[in-house]
């Protein structure tokens, strides 16, 4: 591998994890799921005043992750910068993710706050503004199996991954 890291980020629901696991297992690389356990386990994570929404401290999440090699997935990765980094963000249709978001039971609310940053391809503009150059990968009608051969071509350079995503129509 020529990157010391894989970066796979996007907004909940289009598949970090799942995805991660089988890149992971197919390349023999260690994944890392920076989720609130693992903030937890670092000290990195704290509640609000108000006990609602979760805040992370990003410049130590970013700390201890430069420690860190192999694959690493969360909506979180977006928001910073790690060196020596492929950056992969996962994207999917906002009725696709809608569904997902309701098998796992988030709030209207936070689901409209997903339904949103995905139509305004948050994570991508943020991972530009970060890191430069971004692989996009959209999600929605492929399987796992066919979101990894893509992501494997990506790290081969054979592919330059998805292009012209847009969901800004859902905003309408």
């Amino acid at each position: 591998m020529k990157y010391r890291r894989i970066v796979i980020t996007g907004v909940p629901g289009t598949g970090k994890t799942t995805l991660s696991k089988k890149i992971g297992e197919r390349l023999g690389l260690k994944v890392l799921n920076v989720s609130v356990d693992f903030l937890e386990s670092k000290g990195i994570r704290e509640r609000s005043s108000s006990g609602g929404e979760i805040l992370v401290d990003l410049d130590e999440l970013r700390t201890v992750l430069l420690k860190e090699e192999g694959i690493l997935e969360s909506h979180l990765l977006c928001e910073f910068s790690l060196p020596d980094s492929v950056v992969i963000v996962l994207r999917c249709e906002p009725t696709i993710l809608k569904k997902r978001l309701l098998g796992r039971s988030y709030t209207p609310e936070k689901i409209g706050e997903n339904l949103e940053c995905e139509a305004l391809d948050y994570c991508s503009q943020m991972a530009r503004m970060n890191y430069g150059r971004v692989f996009e990968l959209d999600t929605s009608h492929r399987s796992s199996e066919e979101s990894v051969e893509e992501v494997v071509s990506i790290l081969n350079g054979f592919s330059e991954g998805d292009s012209s995503i847009d969901f800004s129509d859902y905003l309408l």
